[in-house]
């Protein structure tokens, strides 16, 4: 896997922002409250396991089924 593909794993919080009907201040406010996906530290960022924000966005009774 090359460095790029592994990259491609990961979301910041603007590139969450952008891509789902969520804000940053949300996503903050979200984690604090334990209802957000908690992040991973690489370096000194915060990102995000792509597949870990794709499931917090799937419906709750696709989840279920």
């Amino acid at each position: 896997m090359t460095a790029e593909n592994k990259r491609d794993q990961f979301l910041n919080v603007s590139q969450i922002a952008a891509a789902y009907p969520i804000s940053i201040s949300t996503i903050w406010a979200e984690l604090k409250r334990g209802k957000f996906p908690d992040p991973v530290m690489i370096g000194r960022k915060k990102v995000w396991r792509r597949e870990d924000i794709a499931a917090y966005f799937t419906p709750r009774a696709s989840r279920a089924a």
